[in-house]
């Protein structure tokens, strides 16, 4: 009975991580996705995280956003990833001694990995609300990362993102927050 409660759970796993790479696909085509089946590792996905809009627009190649400034991030996938969101990496050209303290959203003491920086998008209790943790996750790294560059070049002396404080004190911000992150569907419930 256990194998079999492993087996359907892997596959929901599977067939979620899939679903949600699709439509992250679709608005970051630069994105491709691991999936070692066999194994039962979790999923890994490469993404430049620069949305199609802006691709087309700049008839882009993916060669064009990783120079100095990378837009590449490297994301781990886990099991619970619904609930409590992926572990999403990059900006390894973050220059640490140029940001406020406040402005450090990177986890594991801002240690950089051959990855990057372990970024922080988005509190915890947020995922479980969203429609895809990972595209949503992407979507906030984007923004990070143009914030970091703004100040890395010198063009803004914080960075200028929407972002929560970490710990307690972040959560207590997010409960209050009345423009925090909502999925359609408690929109439409709501009459919105």
């Amino acid at each position: 009975m256990r194998e079999e409660l492993t087996r359907v759970f892997w596959q929901d796993y599977c067939r979620s991580v899939i679903r949600d790479f699709r439509e992250l696909h679709r608005l970051y085509p630069f994105s491709s996705v691991k999936m070692p089946l066999s194994t039962r590792k979790i999923a890994t996905i490469r993404v430049v995280a620069v949305d199609a809009t802006l691709i087309d627009k700049l008839i882009a190649t993916e060669d064009d956003f990783l120079g100095e400034y990378s837009k590449e991030l490297h994301i781990e996938v886990p099991l619970d990833y619904r609930d409590h969101g992926c572990r999403v990496y990059g900006a390894a050209w973050v220059d640490l001694g140029k940001l406020r303290a406040e402005d450090v959203h990177f986890f594991d003491g801002a240690v950089r990995s051959p990855k990057g920086y372990l970024l922080c998008v988005g509190m915890t209790e947020s995922f479980g609300r969203m429609q895809n943790a990972v595209l949503e996750s992407v979507r906030t790294a984007q923004y990070m990362l143009v914030g970091y560059e703004r100040v890395m070049r010198g063009e803004s002396d914080k960075l200028e993102v929407k972002a929560y404080s970490h710990g307690c004190k972040g959560l207590r911000e997010y409960q209050r927050d009345p423009n925090r992150y909502e999925t359609k569907r408690e929109c439409v419930a709501r009459g919105e």
